[in-house]
Order: structure tokens, then C-alpha cells, then sequence
């Protein structure tokens, strides 16, 4: 009898021993599981990140001879859909629309190949003015516009001392450079792609620096501007888009 019970116990324990075993494997493969979700989720999250940091247009020696080399007598014949929102000569009427006659070329070719990519400059209507055209097509085009007359200076308000500062100096406090190291001195842009912002409309001037802010726009390598943005508040914003539509083209060098 002893020897019965000692089994029925030994058999309840194996028992409880296998019951063990398989919880133990179904936790360790719902941890399995668990984990291949959360690695899936951080490889999609890194590249979506890779996205944003790695740029459509690399800059490689043959690129940068492409454009610098392009022929703006060819834009001719592809300028008249730009004109309906740019304008003739790249100076819209229109206060979201970019200004963009006298654009630095680099910027211009890097925008159009963005709008074409989509995922760094997700607007559709670009995208269908684009996306057929050729590399050779997009650097004629950047060239014909970098060659026109500026916008002229808009009619401002005097720009206060915070904007002048962060124009001219920046702030230490938040880690932000002056703008003009960057943009130059009178907002005219500088190799291989800063923009120009002399000029530029001051709404689209406040809507790309949101845009920036709030990480709505994508194009933005290494997410220089989105941070600068994200450390502005909305007056200071509007205080450098209207510094830089005061602003008339660059008084010529002596």
C-alpha cells in the first residue's frame, strides 16, 4: 500500500513536474514571440528613421557636376507649369508659395528630386508637376531659376533686437547657432544646398519653419532645422520671416 501510494505520488509529481516544463516553454516562446514583434517594430522605426536622416540626393562629384554643368536654355519649354503658382520668373503672387527666382540651384535640384522621392516632401501636387522628369530636366530647371532677379525687399515692420540677435549671433542658451552662419550674411544661401531666404514669402517662411517644428517635413539631413524650429516660439518665428522678406537682393560686392 505504501508502495501505491509512494508511485501515486511520484506520479503526481511528474505530473506537476511536465505541467511545469510546458508553462515554462509556452512563456519562453510567448517571450520569443514577444521579442520578435518588439525587434520588428524598432528595425520598421529605424528605418523610418534612416529615412529621414539619409538623403534622396547624394552629392557625389558626378551629381554636383550635373548641376553645376546644366543648361537653362532647355528649361524653357518645362518652365510654364511652374509659372502658374511661381510665377514668370519665379516670384509667386501667391504668400504659400516659395519665391523662388535666384534660388541657389543645389536647393532647387535637391527639392524637386524630394518631391519627386515623396517620403521626404510628401505634396502631391509637386509630385505630379515632377515626377517625370529626368535628373538632366530637374538641374536645367534649378539653373533657369537661379539665374533670375530676386523678389525685391516686402515692406516690414522694424525687426526687434531678439530677431536681429538670433539673425546675427544666435543664443548659447538653446544651443542655436546665429542664422547667418548658415544662410549668409544677407540671407543670400550658401554651398552646397542652404537656401536662400532673402526675399522669401513670409507665410511660406512660417509654415516650413512649423513644418520643421513639429517634424512634418522630412527632408531635413541630420534634422538640422528641425531642431533650430523646435527651440523657436511662434513670434520668433515670424519675426525671421519677416527680417528676411525685408530683405532685398544682395547689394553687389566692390
Amino acid at each position: 500500500m505504501y508502495a501505491i501510494l509512494g508511485i501515486s505520488r511520484f506520479g503526481h509529481l511528474h505530473q506537476r513536474i511536465i505541467t511545469a516544463k510546458v508553462k515554462t516553454d509556452v512563456m519562453t516562446e510567448f517571450k520569443c514571440v514577444c521579442a520578435s514583434m518588439l525587434l520588428l517594430v524598432s528595425v520598421s522605426l529605424h528605418a523610418e528613421q534612416e529615412d529621414v536622416l539619409n538623403p534622396t540626393v547624394y552629392w557625389t562629384a558626378e551629381l554636383q557636376k550635373l548641376v553645376a554643368g546644366a543648361n537653362a536654355r532647355n528649361a524653357d519649354a518645362l518652365t510654364g507649369k511652374c509659372s502658374k503658382c511661381h510665377g514668370e520668373t519665379g516670384i509667386s503672387d501667391e504668400a504659400d508659395t516659395p519665391n523662388i527666382a535666384a534660388q541657389n540651384r543645389y536647393y532647387t535640384f535637391k527639392q524637386l528630386k524630394h518631391y519627386q522621392d515623396v517620403k521626404p516632401r510628401d505634396d502631391r501636387t509637386m509630385h505630379r508637376r515632377v515626377k517625370k522628369l529626368s535628373d538632366q530636366e530637374m538641374a536645367d530647371l534649378a539653373a533657369w531659376y537661379s539665374m533670375q532677379v530676386p523678389a525685391p525687399a516686402q515692406d516690414v515692420p522694424e525687426p526687434s533686437t531678439g530677431t536681429i540677435k538670433l539673425v546675427r549671433q544666435g543664443d548659447t542658451e538653446r544651443d542655436l547657432k546665429a542664422c547667418m552662419h548658415c544662410h549668409g550674411a544677407h540671407g543670400e544661401g550658401a554651398p552646397l544646398d542652404t537656401p536662400a531666404l532673402a526675399g522669401q514669402q513670409i507665410e511660406y517662411f512660417v509654415e516650413t519653419a512649423v513644418a520643421f517644428r513639429e517634424l512634418g517635413r522630412a527632408d531635413d539631413i541630420y534634422r538640422r532645422m528641425c531642431a533650430v524650429s523646435g527651440e523657436l516660439a511662434d513670434e520668433e518665428i515670424r519675426g525671421l520671416a519677416e527680417y528676411y522678406a525685408g530683405l532685398g537682393p544682395k547689394p553687389p560686392e566692390h
